[in-house]
């Protein structure tokens, strides 16, 4: 098996600069979910939570390998009160970098 060619265990919606600036399939082929807790010191005993995911990430049209943070707490929350999820893709595309499909 070479390098690449890891099974990958889920599919993300991904920006590829490369396959025309739009959103594409693309394979998750390493992920890890990091926890995190901060205590407060308010009397109602609060605190914040959240997840940062770390994903590598691989195009199923030009097989261009990215990498990926996905992060939410307990904070943001969105109109049905649950957790605001951002992700950030790296490395970054701008409108300047993208190609016509």
């Amino acid at each position: 098996m070479r390098p690449c060619d890891v099974k990958p265990h889920k599919v993300v919606k991904v920006t590829c600069i490369d396959c025309g600036g739009d959103d594409r399939n693309h394979d998750v082929l390493r992920e890890i979910e990091i926890p995190w807790e901060e205590e407060e010191e308010e009397e109602d005993g609060g605190g914040e939570e959240g997840v940062n995911t770390f994903q590598i990430c691989r195009c199923r049209g030009c097989e261009t390998v990215r990498f990926r943070v996905e992060s939410w707490d307990t904070l943001i929350l969105d109109k049905d009160d649950e957790p605001k999820i951002f992700s950030r893709i790296f490395p970054e595309a701008s409108s300047s970098d993208r190609l016509p499909i």
